[in-house]
């Protein structure tokens, strides 16, 4: 499957991981499903990592950016308090992946776009023990 979702630390928090040619639809059947979780769920949540560098083709448009930023808005106002890094090594994942932040800029999240993995890792778990107090994150 070219999107794989998985909650990781006991449900602390969730990782994305993106590989092979990504179509729009498959992208808002995701986002669609994992942000209509009970809310009881999303409110457990203290980050997210997406990591997108196995994409070997991504179909998006301007018009799905701004789709998956108002939806996710919807779980921000949820849980306001999460930490959101994304891994995007190329040009076109990263310039989309700074968009999506930008349009969702007027949430309380913590949320930065990374060229590698390690990058964002030490930035989520660094985040999450000033932000929460938690240590030892293994994304796992």
């Amino acid at each position: 499957m070219p999107i794989e979702v998985r909650d990781t630390d006991g449900g602390l928090g969730n990782l994305f991981i993106y590989s092979g040619i990504i179509e729009e639809k498959e992208i808002i059947d995701v986002v669609a499903r994992h942000h209509s979780q009970d809310n009881d769920i999303l409110k457990q949540y203290k980050y997210s990592l997406s990591d997108l560098t196995a994409v070997e083709k991504i179909e998006l448009s301007t018009k799905t950016v701004e789709y998956i930023a108002k939806f996710t808005k919807k779980t921000a106002s949820i849980n306001p308090d999460v930490i959101i890094s994304i891994v995007a090594d190329n040009d076109l994942t990263f310039g989309l992946s700074r968009m999506l932040g930008l349009l969702r800029s007027d949430t309380n999240w913590d949320e930065m776009v990374f060229r590698n993995r390690v990058d964002a890792e030490n930035w989520t778990k660094e985040m999450v023990k000033t932000k929460f107090g938690i240590e030892n994150i293994t994304f796992q």
